[in-house]
């Protein structure tokens, strides 16, 4: 947002020289603002999305990710940067990191070339911090076969690769074999979506509204499959009153209210009978609330794989073709309970540990 309010100020070069000299103060001024906690234990976490990145989903992953560290690292002082933040503060961010800070990279979709502003990011990060055990926390990996996504891959082959204590985490399956692959020299483990994290904090049904609605919570990006003429379909074999929304909010999201929007959205999922999404964290905010849920493909296997996560919940399911929409609702509807998992026993408990075995 900084550099946008600049950049909208003033145009052409002079505007980008201010730009550039506006950010040199910003990285002195954020040294000395943490200088104290240079030698302290603390945790450099990267790439959060900011306000103007709308998407509740990634700041979602935030919160998640930020109370996962709390319980699991009490004593470290986290200090969160931003994507435009890690790009544009990393004299800064190396000026306060010492050799026994954990480097956190944030989660998300966007290892690949069709999040090169992320992706420039984390190769920034990992490239100007040698010395740090950096975790980069669960992506969907896709680099395209385009001569775009090959130049980029070998970009990020190149970065990675070199970095000696660099963990990769892979948001689905699919991810984790191109991980492999890819960055032969880095740790890999396969890990799912932090929101899951927040099932204890999300699963209170207590003052709910009655489900009444059908909620359509539909893409409407590049990474969409569905065409104008598919979304009536949908809406024609759902045959009840629909409710659309997206996980893009039409408003910034300063990082005081993440929360606030998050418990938004669980109420409206609370409020919801059923959903059907191409969504990956429509259906994350599904899990969480045990609201029926069909999920649809996209353009990558960003749910497609991940979805083996999900085996044994039984109230969501995947629709391979539209024409399976009404039959698998009616199946949902008709089950007698709700069966899910406890996501932090199985998943993030242990975590720690299993990143601690690679020092």
């Amino acid at each position: 947002m900084f550099q946008l309010l600049v950049l909208n100020l003033v145009k052409g070069v002079r505007s980008k020289s201010l730009f550039h000299v506006l950010y040199k103060f910003k990285n002195i001024y954020l040294f000395l603002k943490y200088y104290n906690l240079k030698h302290q234990r603390k945790i450099i976490y990267v790439l959060t999305p900011p306000m103007q990145l709308p998407n509740i989903g990634d700041h979602a992953q935030v919160v998640g990710i930020k109370k996962w560290m709390s319980d699991k690292y009490p004593d470290y002082q986290v200090l969160e940067f931003n994507k435009d933040e890690t790009i544009y503060l990393q004299w800064a961010i190396k000026k306060l990191t010492s050799k026994n800070d954990l480097v956190f990279i944030h989660s998300g979709g966007n290892m690949g070339d069709s999040g090169l502003w992320s992706e420039r990011g984390r190769r920034l990060t990992i490239k100007n911090l040698p010395d740090n055990k950096i975790i980069s926390l669960p992506q969907t990996i896709f680099f395209s076969d385009t001569d775009t996504g090959r130049k980029e891959l070998k970009i990020s082959q190149a970065i990675y690769n070199q970095h000696p204590n660099l963990i990769i985490m892979a948001r689905d399956f699919k991810s984790e074999s191109l991980a492999r692959e890819y960055f032969p020299n880095a740790n890999i483990i396969s890990c799912p979506d932090f929101v899951l994290y927040l099932q204890n904090q999300t699963s209170d049904e207590s003052n709910q509204e009655e489900r009444v609605n059908t909620l359509l919570c539909l893409r409407k990006d590049s990474e969409s499959i569905l065409t104008n003429e598919k979304r009536t379909k949908i809406k024609d074999l759902v045959n009840q009153p629909i409710i659309y929304i997206d996980t893009t909010l039409p408003r910034l999201i300063p990082r005081k209210n993440r929360e606030n929007e998050l418990k938004l959205i669980i109420q409206r999922m609370y409020s919801s009978k059923i959903v059907i999404t191409d969504r990956f964290h429509g259906l994350i905010f599904a899990v969480l609330t045990k609201t029926p849920c069909i999920v649809l493909s996209t353009v990558n296997h960003k749910i497609t794989s991940a979805f083996k996560w999900f085996d044994g919940i039984n109230f969501v399911a995947f629709a391979h073709n539209l024409e399976e929409i009404p039959r698998l609702i009616n199946e949902i509807e008709k089950l007698p309970s709700k069966e899910s998992k406890d996501w932090a026993t199985l998943y993030f408990d242990s975590l720690k540990t299993i990143l601690k075995s690679y020092d």
